[in-house]
């Protein structure tokens, strides 16, 4: 009796430590999850640095444009006896008759507000009403 007692309970003892093993142990999930965990860290990382460069970003002034602008346009869009104003092939529109030069290197924040040239009627109403008391050094015709 005693001896069956001990093999029934060795078999026992075997049988869990397999079953234990084999769920105790690892398993091809724990790659996935592994996997996943990095992938989330290289998104956290991503999401953190695109936050930093948003916030080094120069910012465009709210309420200090149109609706649509500024926006980017080709020289060509610009009145041919303005355009020797700008510099390269594109230009800022600030405003409807109103640009500013799109030097290379530059950013849409600093070129919109900086010097403005257009027609001096377009250029009075946009400083007017989204700039007040804030006048740009202008070209006008």
């Amino acid at each position: 009796m005693k001896r069956l007692l001990v093999f029934g309970l060795l078999l026992v003892v075997a049988v869990a430590s397999l079953v234990g093993g084999y769920y105790a142990g690892s398993n091809s999930r724990d790659e996935e999850v592994t996997s996943l965990s990095k992938q989330i860290e290289k998104w956290e990382s991503r999401e953190t640095q695109l936050k930093l460069r948003e916030a080094r970003a120069p910012q465009l002034p709210k309420g200090a444009f149109p609706d649509g602008f500024p926006k980017v346009v080709a020289k060509a869009k610009v009145p041919e006896n303005l355009q020797d104003q700008v510099s390269g092939s594109e230009a800022v529109a600030v405003a409807p008759g109103v640009w500013a030069d799109y030097p290379p290197g530059a950013d849409i924040a600093e070129a919109a507000t900086s010097t403005l040239f257009g027609y001096c009627s377009s250029i009075k109403s946009y400083e007017r009403m989204y700039t007040p008391g804030n006048e740009h050094s202008n070209t006008c015709l």
